[in-house]
């Protein structure tokens, strides 16, 4: 046989090895069954874990771009800082998981049960969360721009300081969420259901918030200037410090709604939210002030606080 042949022969033979070489090194049994597994940093990109058992397991600083992770159970797990970019998660279950600056970035999480997990300054650009289970989960500080939230449960979800600007939630249950601090300007929250929820110092600017459901939600010191409330319920809510510039309030409701530091004072309301309460005296100080409704639109509908004084800056339309 030639020399070249018998290279030939050696590189199909080696071939097999290679392969089996360049696959992760993953515990017996795994998967399915992978509890507990210690998958420290492992570089498991493209890899086929679907339905897998990877409950408390460690997959901290894991590389997991494009796994197959559907079906999966990953509650409790560890996946701080791991690479989840264009990961299939769909219908996957991370009760309880931790997901700290992790970049989810292009990963479909479609019916996932995401319920009490740390998102907290993960990365979820472009993400699908349709029809996810988001109950109780933190996402403070966490990039939630681009993605898709259609049909997702929100209620009593931690988001301080988020970033989602241009988002769409329209329909969607926030009831008693915490979104102090975030940037939602230009979003679509059309219908959205925020009864409760603290939106303190939010930034709300042009958002669409028409038929919106924001009854005792605190939007103390938010910006909400230029944005369209027409139909909006707001009863009870604590709007004392916030930018109304400029807001279509016809046919909103604001019975019993805070608008004056006064109000605020005889209602015996105080700010509790950290996001406020860790503010130096200054700058709480600036934010205590009546709010800012200059340019408001409203129309006949328009449903005033008792005695309230409509200013002579708003403008009485149709």
């Amino acid at each position: 046989m030639g020399a070249i042949a018998k290279l030939v022969v050696l590189a199909v033979l080696l071939i097999p090895i290679a392969a089996v070489g360049c696959r992760p090194s993953l515990p017996a049994g795994c998967p399915p069954t992978c509890l507990e597994a210690d998958l420290l940093g492992k570089d498991l990109g493209g890899i086929d874990l679907q339905g897998a058992r990877l409950a408390e397991a460690n997959l901290r600083n894991a590389r997991l771009e494009r796994a197959d992770l559907s079906d999966a159970d990953l509650s409790g797990a560890n996946l701080v800082e791991s690479n989840l970019r264009q990961a299939r998660l769909s219908r996957a279950i991370l009760i309880g998981a931790q997901l700290k600056k992790a970049n989810l970035g292009g990963a479909d999480l479609a019916d996932a049960n995401l319920s009490s997990s740390d998102f907290t300054g993960a990365d979820l650009t472009g993400a699908n969360l349709n029809k996810a289970n988001m109950t109780g989960m933190t996402l403070n500080g966490a990039t939630l721009v681009g993605i898709q939230l259609s049909g997702a449960d929100l209620r009593s979800v931690q988001m301080n300081r988020a970033r989602m600007s241009g988002i769409q939630l329209n329909g969607s249950n926030l009831g008693g969420a915490v979104l102090s601090g975030s940037d939602l300007s230009g979003s679509l929250l059309v219908r959205i259901k925020l009864s409760g929820a603290w939106l303190n110092m939010t930034n709300l600017s042009s958002a669409m918030l028409n038929n919106a459901y924001l009854e005792g939600a605190s939007l103390y010191a938010a910006n909400l200037s230029g944005a369209s409330m027409q139909d909006t319920r707001l009863m009870g809510a604590n709007l004392v410090g916030a930018d109304l510039t400029g807001v279509d309030l016809r046919g909103a409701d604001l019975t019993g709604a805070l608008l004056t530091k006064t109000d605020m004072q005889n209602a015996g309301v105080v700010i509790k939210d950290p996001q406020v309460t860790q503010l130096n005296e200054k700058r709480r100080a600036e934010l205590a002030k009546d709010a800012d409704l200059s340019g408001v639109r409203y129309n006949r509908d328009t449903k005033w606080p008792v005695r309230f004084a409509i200013p002579s800056t708003a403008v009485l339309g149709e």
